[in-house]
């Protein structure tokens, strides 16, 4: 948890209309929209209040507490939320602005002493009141506002003290995309592309996913470790969100509350990591872990590696937290019919290969100058 003297504020925002859903329930690269609010405000605040006039959130670890004066929009929830804070400065942050980073809040904390607000202004003078530090002193301001009915938050700031900070590329931190809030289905696409672009790359990870159950995943990493390792010390990884009883023979690498790490040792089992070792891979991993922990886990899975090694790991989880060099989904029988959260899945995909019950051909698929590549 980050500094205790500031409280971060999400403003869950209730159901969208454009969405037809609570906006912040929205999946997103593998988790609810909102998440990514509470990740990235965790890093720098001490508390965390959700204000939402459901129960929708009532599930997270954060009080929920509903708007004061209802109907007042947006400046009606950053009043509610001062009004229920504890430290004179606070971060506001809309549910549905994914891209927000940690540097971008901290640049906001650095440069408000002396302020009132400090709020980022980018393109032509556009605000983002919805990303934004206010002191709880504003409160008389906004409570004067709402009576007035008057809920434009830029008017606001005319009354206070308020520190304009201009994003552009020059900032370390800067991304074009970096305030886009999603209010429709088409700005759910659009992010799904550019999450891409803020994803960490592994040159040397392979990525197995499949369409459903018995479409040849572990089937397909066996034959690409076989091909390999030949030439290569490869490590094999495979993640799973089960929890399964595991043999004497598997040696604890790493537990949390919410993941498990596993080096398997078994040779002789019908497990999946059991067989991608007898395929020839110098280390098997198993990982067990809820969806929204596998990139923390396959992160610190990757300190335990060598980091030359070529790496074919089974899961779709993880394409949401890293970006390939190659990513495969196996499918059978050309039906391709995901879960409805790993739908997003199929347009990030390599190639899709489909599984005859017995085999791949895998002849264009090879590791090559430190790297996977899937020739022409």
């Amino acid at each position: 948890m980050g500094n205790q003297k500031i409280t971060g504020i999400i403003l869950a925002g209730g159901k969208s209309r454009r969405m037809g859903v609570e906006k912040g329930l929205l999946k997103f690269g593998g988790k609810h929209l909102i998440e990514y609010a509470i990740e990235v405000l965790e890093n720098v605040c001490g508390k965390i209040l959700i204000v939402e006039n459901s129960r929708a959130y009532n599930f997270l670890a954060y009080p929920v507490i509903a708007d004061i004066i209802p109907n007042s929009g947006s400046m009606g929830g950053i009043y509610t939320g001062l009004m229920n804070s504890k430290t004179d400065l606070n971060l506001v942050l809309s549910c549905d602005m994914p891209f927000i980073s940690e540097k971008l809040l901290n640049h906001l904390i650095n440069n408000s002493e002396g302020f009132d607000v400090a709020v980022p202004c980018h393109g032509e003078g556009k605000f983002e009141p919805m990303c934004a530090l206010y002191h709880k002193n504003t409160i008389p301001v906004f409570e004067q506002f709402i009576q007035n009915k008057n809920y434009k938050i830029q008017s606001v700031y005319q009354k206070l003290k308020t520190n304009k900070l201009y994003i552009s590329a020059d900032l370390d931190f800067y991304k074009s995309f970096l305030f886009d809030n999603l209010n429709s289905q088409n700005d759910l696409e659009q992010a799904n592309l550019n999450l891409d672009k803020i994803l960490p790359h592994r040159d040397r990870l392979l990525l197995i996913a499949g369409t459903g159950r018995n479409v040849g995943k572990t089937t397909l990493a066996c034959e690409l470790i076989e091909q390999t390792s030949k030439n290569e010390d490869v490590i094999a990884v495979k993640i799973s969100p089960h929890i399964h009883t595991q043999n004497e023979e598997a040696e604890l690498v790493f537990k949390s509350e919410y993941f498990s790490i596993f080096r398997e040792r078994d040779t002789n089992s019908t497990k999946d990591s059991s067989r991608m070792l007898r395929a020839g891979a110098k280390q098997v991993f198993y990982i067990q872990s809820e969806d929204k922990y596998i990139g923390e886990a396959f992160q610190i899975l990757s300190k335990e590696i060598d980091s030359d090694s070529p790496i074919v790991c089974e899961s779709g989880g993880l394409r949401n937290f890293v970006l390939p060099s190659v990513f495969l989904i196996c499918n059978k029988e050309g039906n391709i019919v995901f879960k409805e959260n790993q739908k997003h899945l199929i347009s990030k995909a390599n190639k899709i290969l489909q599984f005859d019950g017995k085999a791949f051909d895998l002849l264009r698929i090879k590791f090559e100058h430190n790297q996977w590549r899937i020739k022409i």
